[in-house]
């Protein structure tokens, strides 16, 4: 193989694992020199700069109260790059994470209420290696909106020219719009199953698998302190319970929670008991908590103890016609 072209697999070679480990490819054919760094970091700004206080925006607002705040966008890189700020709304993801639109998906909340310069959704800027600027926007919050937790982020979207890709990276700061009015914390815990893995061999060691789904059908953020507690015949418990707290359950968020707890007795049934009380943010801790429970329960054929009890029964047995062969040949000796 020649050099020039061992020179050119090895770059293909570098461009693959750069696009594996960072971004999102959007175009082919620019430049890029393997020396550059790139990066972006945002903050919320205070007198021109960032404010370390600060790790989001978190607003207390009524209905049609508007908020001017700003944003601070840094180059962290060795390149030139050109940044666009937008704003989106947010939502809960599957396992909890905090979750932002798509850049091509409209908001409608929150995010539709951010305006930068001249009341446009999106500011665009271009940043020289390791500068900074502080941009302004204003939270233009509807006289119609409801009350709650409104929550959303300033996105900051940034494209790196490569030689054979172009990668986008996307850092946001999160956006929390609390407006006053009724507050309705309301939790919804629904499709609650239990299956259990009997232990042949040992009636205290076998499995429940426990499943629901906790939704959040209010205005307020909350998280869930949830006990799930095994169940066994004659609501008796057959093990030992389990706790956990379910957090980021933004309003009109679902999460699917599905456990095993080990441990469990076997009985003539077999379910759990689940209880469930919300947990607010500190500014709500006057509201009323969300207290829930539910029972799950069906009859279980006892495996374990039925053969234990048939060896028991059947030594018993043997032991007893042990005894009385023992006593006839004592008689006839």
């Amino acid at each position: 193989m020649s050099k020039r072209r061992l020179i050119a697999s090895i770059r293909n070679i570098a461009a693959i694992v750069l696009f594996a480990l960072i971004g999102t490819v959007v175009s082919a054919n620019s430049s890029y020199a393997a020396s550059d760094t790139d990066g972006i970091a945002v903050n919320p700004a205070t007198d021109g700069g960032p404010d370390a206080g600060r790790s989001r925006f978190d607003y207390q607002l009524n209905s049609g109260q508007p908020a001017r705040d700003s944003i601070y966008v840094y180059n962290t890189g060795s390149t030139v790059q050109s940044v666009t700020l937008y704003a989106r709304d947010a939502f809960s993801g599957p396992k909890g994470e905090f979750l932002i639109q798509d850049e091509s998906t409209q908001p409608v909340d929150v995010g539709n209420w951010v305006e930068f310069v001249n009341k446009k959704p999106t500011y665009l800027v271009t940043l020289k290696p390791h500068g900074f600027v502080t941009i302004p926007f204003n939270l233009n919050t509807p006289s119609n909106a409801s009350p709650g937790d409104h929550v959303g982020a300033i996105v900051a979207s940034a494209t790196t020219s490569g030689k054979n890709l172009n990668i986008v990276r996307r850092v946001a700061v999160r956006l929390y719009a609390r407006l006053s009015g009724q507050i309705s914390p309301r939790l919804v815990v629904s499709g609650l199953k239990s299956v259990e893995a009997q232990s042949w061999i040992n009636p205290f060691a076998s499995e429940l698998a426990v499943s629901y789904d906790i939704e959040n059908t209010g205005n307020v953020e909350l998280a869930a302190d949830v006990t799930v507690q095994p169940q066994g015949g004659f609501d008796v418990a057959s093990g030992s319970p389990v706790e956990a707290r379910v957090t980021n359950l933004l309003p009109g968020s679902k999460r699917h929670i599905r456990l095993v707890i080990k441990g469990v007795m076997v009985s003539t049934a077999s379910g759990a008991k689940l209880t469930y009380t919300g947990v607010f943010p500190s500014n709500y801790q006057s509201a009323q908590q969300p207290k829930g429970q539910q029972i799950v329960s069906q009859p279980t054929f006892p495996i374990a103890w039925v053969i234990w009890v048939s060896l028991l029964l059947g030594l018993a047995g043997t032991s007893l016609l042990v005894i009385r062969r023992r006593r006839k040949s004592g008689r006839h000796a």
